[in-house]
């Protein structure tokens, strides 16, 4: 238990003492607002944030927090004001005072958990931001079954931003907070699926999915991972063709695409947006892709597209 566990604690206590005075009506009411407002919440989101995507807003590790607390306080003072003005609130009893016991328990845990999930994003402190993580009442809230709501998962630290290489001599050095972790195949359909339904679209023949390339991608993806640079250039200077030619790809046209993002739809869609990456993907030269999947610490993707002719 550290100091972030007392100060909650503390917090907890007084602020449950405070609410038990009150009518047990009204303490119902809020309760019941602010669980609709959670889960109203968690369900309108994610389709904020990709809406925000798709009209070209610059997401920041900001906004799905902002967005979730609007979201909650505002749909929580709406129902309260509903509930309120259908069930007055009575003088509050012994009866009452015993009912309102458990109800202000789960409404103050409730409150701490919001505030565990939302506070993060905004502390710039990394000693801070290293109490919270060590915290133990904020690491059992993001266990709980709260977090298994979809939403919600965005506050556990999407990657808001979208890293991907403009051009071939662009580099891009990988702030300390992500971590590229582990390879994910069984990923790639989805990905290979997008791919495909933009060529469908476009009136352009399908791509043959290709293991060696698949594999070109996956080395690529964990040289990225080691250097911690994300680049068309690797390390020791070598182009996505240099890569290619060492393993015995045989291509006269190569294309590659790299991105990080939050999730696959919001990666595919930062290079759908990007003239020289689209391009790689409606290119009427290409016939051949193969792709790599790899996890990001916090919540993301890295992949990695290959095309050949």
């Amino acid at each position: 238990m550290n100091w972030i566990d007392g100060v909650l604690i503390l917090a907890i206590v007084g602020t449950i003492f405070w609410i038990w005075r009150k009518p047990v009506i009204l303490i119902l009411e809020s309760l019941v607002a602010l669980i609709i407002g959670i889960l109203l919440s968690s369900v309108l989101l994610s389709s904020i944030l990709n809406q925000l995507m798709r009209w070209g807003w610059r997401e920041n590790l900001y906004t799905p927090a902002f967005i979730s607390l609007f979201l909650s306080i505002l749909i929580w003072g709406v129902f309260f004001v509903l509930f309120s003005s259908l069930l007055p609130a009575r003088k509050p009893g012994i009866l009452s005072k015993i009912l309102a016991l458990p109800l202000a328990v789960v409404f103050v845990a409730l409150l701490a958990g919001l505030a565990c999930l939302v506070l993060p994003p905004f502390i710039s402190s990394q000693k801070l931001n290293s109490s919270l993580a060590n915290s133990h009442c904020c690491s059992f809230i993001k266990k709980s079954k709260l977090m298994s709501l979809p939403g919600l998962k965005e506050l556990q630290g999407r990657i808001s931003e979208v890293y991907t290489p403009q051009n071939e001599n662009e580099i891009i050095i990988l702030p300390d907070r992500l971590t590229i972790g582990s390879y994910e195949a069984a990923l790639s359909p989805e990905l290979f699926q997008l791919i495909s339904s933009e060529r469908t679209k476009a009136g352009l023949a399908p791509l043959q999915y290709n293991d060696d390339l698949a594999r070109l991608a996956e080395n690529y993806g964990e040289e990225i991972a080691s250097s911690r640079i994300l680049s068309h250039l690797s390390r020791n200077g070598k182009t996505p063709a240099d890569r290619a030619n060492a393993q015995k790809i045989k291509f006269n046209y190569l294309g590659e695409n790299l991105a990080i993002a939050g999730d696959i739809p919001a990666a595919h869609l930062a290079l759908m947006n990007s003239p020289n990456h689209r391009d790689n993907i409606l290119s009427p030269v290409f016939r051949r892709v193969g792709v790599a999947i790899f996890q990001v610490t916090p919540s993301g993707v890295l992949i990695i597209e290959e095309y050949t002719n």
